[in-house]
Order: C-alpha cells, then structure tokens, then sequence
C-alpha cells in the first residue's frame, strides 16, 4: 500500500514535531489529506470486508497516530 511518493502520517508527525512546534500549534496540527488518503482507503477496504490481514496491521499502525 505505500508507496515512496505517499508521506505516512508517521513521517508528517516526526517532521511537524522536530520543528519544536508551539503548543498552540500542536493543539491545532492536522495530518494532510495525502497523509490520510492511504488510511481512508483502508477503512473503506476494512468497510467493504476486503481487508487483508497485512492491511489490517498497517490500519492498526495508522490508527495509533491519526
């Protein structure tokens, strides 16, 4: 599912945090639609019932950190 275009939420996460963000800028910080695509569509895949197991990890994984 990833791809080396794709930027995973872990990646935006660590680069927004070592910018030393603000507080006010943490209690607003969103990932990206890019970051969130990859989790949407396994969601939907995860709706539809054809979710792998190796996706199922990988949404596990995302769900941590979005």
């Amino acid at each position: 599912m990833s791809s080396a275009s794709q930027v995973s939420p872990a990646e935006e996460l660590a680069a927004f945090l070592s910018r030393s963000p603000t507080p006010r800028e943490i209690a607003t910080f969103r990932l990206s639609d890019a970051a969130l695509d990859p989790a949407r569509e396994l969601m939907d895949k995860n709706d539809d019932g054809t979710l792998t197991p190796e996706e199922s990890h990988e949404l596990d994984r995302m769900s941590l950190i979005a």
